[in-house]
């Protein structure tokens, strides 16, 4: 009996340290091929955009591209690195819960990856400059020109996926607004991320 304990708990010590020891981008090749990264990655080789902005790209794209393998990746993703928020999945808050579900929905291939454009890079970099100096929240642009069909802008020192998924996810945005916009079919795309006055960052998608 003592044995068989002993065995239980050495499993138990393994397992949970397996788990945090995995990092993201772990996670990352556990649940997509290389190829599949290669076909999302559209902004690699975009001289422009930084490492940030091109992961925030080929995170949108693989939940465009590869949504019923995003569900699986974001689920894992939720249980290993956000316990705030694999809780409220696992209650199936309204947020958390519905994003994997209308993931299971879209059908692969539906959508086609959104690739960098340089015009639309120049809009959202304007507005993340002028937002974050200021340290508001919005789209109330004044200085900066509007040449995009659709906005997202998330908020705070995050990683690139928790900026996408903090949009797909769209807590307390009854509307869905930015989930909507990232899961329909445009297909270019700018995104800038600075510094924010209030909130440490920003990350702005103009889309088109």
């Amino acid at each position: 009996m003592r044995k068989c304990l002993i065995i239980l708990i050495t499993f138990l010590f393994l397992f949970v340290s397996a788990k945090a020891h995995i990092t993201v981008q772990q996670l990352l090749h556990k649940h997509f091929t290389n190829q599949e990264a290669s076909i999302c990655n559209t902004g690699k080789s975009t001289e422009y955009l930084d490492a940030q902005e091109k992961q925030v790209i080929l995170y949108v794209n693989l939940a465009r591209i590869y949504p019923s393998k995003f569900a699986q990746f974001y689920k894992e993703y939720l249980e290993l690195f956000d316990e705030r928020g694999y809780k409220k999945f696992e209650k199936k808050d309204h947020y958390y819960f519905s994003l994997y579900k209308d993931l299971l929905k879209l059908k692969q291939n539906k959508l086609v990856p959104v690739k960098p454009d340089k015009e639309l890079y120049e809009y959202a970099k304007c507005w993340a400059k002028e937002s974050g100096k200021k340290g508001i929240i919005g789209h109330s642009r004044v200085k900066c020109k509007k040449g995009y069909f659709a906005e997202c802008c998330s908020y705070g020192n995050l990683i690139p996926l928790e900026f996408v998924l903090n949009l797909l996810v769209d807590e307390r945005i009854p509307s869905l607004g930015h989930r909507k916009i990232l899961f329909t079919n445009y297909s270019k795309c700018g995104v800038a991320i600075d510094s924010h006055k209030t909130y440490g960052q920003c990350v702005v998608i103009d889309i088109i």
